[in-house]
């Protein structure tokens, strides 16, 4: 019997949050397979909540894609699982709603950690695909202000885009912040990387599309949560010099935005146990309403992507008031 050889080890690790919702999620796993890189990846897709439609889907793409779920709604619960499960010692995040439009953006970034040791975190910009809505535009601009706002000298950064960053895991000796559920979740990680003197690098040339796909509804409820996740990282991580968040929202940002993000900010948690029957009632009937991914593909572009309405985990005693 022939001894089979040893397979080269997982160099890099794609991590996909997501709540088996979004209508780009299938092509974004059908152009992460046709990536052309010289070392091997895997990807992960954490799934909030449980889809066998989802869990076959992600088995159909390849052998090294794999499928994992939390039971628990957040944005961060998934990263810290998929950092916890990554076989590589870089790990890729892209939300969802990410469209790739070329088959080297993984090589871009492994080769963007091998050109700069030091840097713990490197990430990239969005771009725009078409089509946009007002809301699209209106949020990314927001979004690309705060960037901008975070840049320090040449390419270091304070923070990074959540949807188009990679982490070099043994350097990492973090983990995301649980409690920060969805708005501005990686925010905090990324502040306290530069608090503990970790460096992190924005290139311009690892641009990914972007199609979030904003209505109105979902652009004020992003302005609250991501008011609710600053106020976090007030509580928790000292505020960086580049960080003066009520003066950014009341000088360059657009009004709505800043009255939700402020009342975000301001709200009011208490204990409510009661809730939890809620929130699983919640989480069964979005399982049994799971769209099938196989069957349905075609009625899956009507469907907005969807993290906005989870809001809550299955342990949280959090209601806002």
């Amino acid at each position: 019997m022939i001894p089979l050889e040893p397979q080269p080890p997982i160099a890099m690790t794609v991590a996909i949050p997501t709540l088996g919702r979004s209508p780009h999620l299938r092509g974004l796993l059908e152009r992460l397979k046709r990536q052309v890189t010289d070392f091997n990846f895997e990807v992960l897709v954490v799934a909030n909540l449980p889809s066998q439609e989802l869990r076959q889907m992600v088995r159909s793409i390849g052998t090294n894609f794999i499928y994992l779920e939390t039971g628990k709604l957040g944005v961060n619960i998934a990263r810290n699982k998929a950092l916890d499960k990554a076989r590589g010692p870089i790990v890729l995040f892209f939300d969802d709603d990410i469209v790739l439009q070329t088959d080297d953006i993984l090589q871009k970034h492994w080769r963007a950690h091998t050109q700069n040791p030091q840097a713990v975190g490197i990430g990239g910009p969005y771009h725009l695909v078409a089509p946009r809505s007002t809301w699209d535009l209106i949020y990314h601009q927001i979004a690309q202000q705060w960037i901008d706002r975070s840049r320090l000298d040449g390419n270091k950064t304070t923070q990074l885009l959540g949807g188009n960053m990679s982490l070099k895991k043994d350097h990492l000796q973090l983990h995301f912040d649980e409690n920060i559920l969805f708005g501005g979740s990686e925010a905090a990680l990324c502040q306290r990387l530069i608090v503990n003197a970790k460096q992190l690098l924005f290139l311009p040339e690892l641009v990914v599309g972007h199609s979030p796909e904003m209505t109105r509804r979902i652009f004020i409820r992003k302005a609250f949560m991501q008011g609710r996740g600053a106020k976090r990282r007030i509580e928790t991580t000292p505020e960086l010099p580049s960080q003066h968040i009520n003066e950014w929202l009341h000088r360059s940002v657009q009004p709505l935005y800043a009255q939700h993000f402020a009342r975000g900010q301001q709200q009011v948690a208490r204990s409510l146990s009661r809730l939890a029957p809620i929130r699983t009632a919640y989480i069964l009937l979005s399982n049994l309403s799971a769209l099938s991914f196989s069957s349905n593909r075609d009625k899956l572009s009507d469907r907005p992507s969807m993290p906005h309405i989870a809001n809550r985990t299955s342990t949280t005693r959090e209601i806002v008031e």
